[in-house]
C-alpha cells in the first residue's frame, strides 16, 4: 500500500502552500532574502530519517521574524 502523505508533501503544506491561500507568500513560507525568517532548526536532518522516526527530532532553535525565540529551544 502506498502512503497517501509524503514528508515532502507535509513540508510543503506547512511552508509554501500554507501561505498561498492568505496571499502572504511574498512575506513568508520559504527562506529567501527579504522574507520574515520564521523557521526552526532541528537537531537532525528529518529528510534522512525514516518516517516513523521523525518524531524524535528536537527543535534546537526557533526564529520568528528573524529573532531568536529562546523559550522554544530544547531544554535538555
Amino acid at each position: 500500500m502506498q502512503d497517501l502523505f509524503t514528508l515532502d508533501g507535509a513540508l510543503e503544506a506547512y511552508t509554501v502552500a500554507g501561505v498561498r491561500q492568505p496571499g502572504i507568500e511574498c512575506m513568508t513560507g520559504s527562506i529567501k532574502v527579504g522574507k520574515r525568517a520564521d523557521l526552526c532548526v532541528f537537531d537532525q536532518d528529518i529528510t534522512r530519517r525514516a518516517s516513523d522516526q521523525i518524531y524524535s527530532a528536537a527543535c534546537e532553535l526557533t526564529l520568528m521574524d528573524g529573532e531568536v525565540r529562546p523559550d522554544a529551544r530544547r531544554t535538555n
